[in-house]
């Protein structure tokens, strides 16, 4: 119930280019979240109905991520021989 919305908050540092790295940092926090609610609601309660809730950790972690290593200003490298 905290994670999500703090991960949300957090993609608030996507609209500037220069804190997209720190975006990275906190991709952090959905993966492990992901990790601890798939073994205690989905294993540890045997409840596979609620397979969702792990989903959301890891869709967010994934833009998060996403979002961090997109930069627009790179320009493309040509490799000439």
């Amino acid at each position: 119930m905290l994670t999500v919305p703090l991960c949300l908050i957090a993609l608030i540092f996507a609209i500037w280019p220069k804190t997209r790295r720190t975006l990275l940092g906190f991709a952090i926090l959905p993966g492990l979240m992901t990790m601890l609610t798939m073994y205690l609601i989905v294993i540890q309660a045997k409840r596979i109905d609620l397979i969702y809730i792990p989903l959301i950790h890891l869709v967010l972690m994934a833009v998060m991520i996403g979002l961090g290593r997109f930069n627009p200003l790179k320009e493309s490298e040509n490799i000439e021989a």
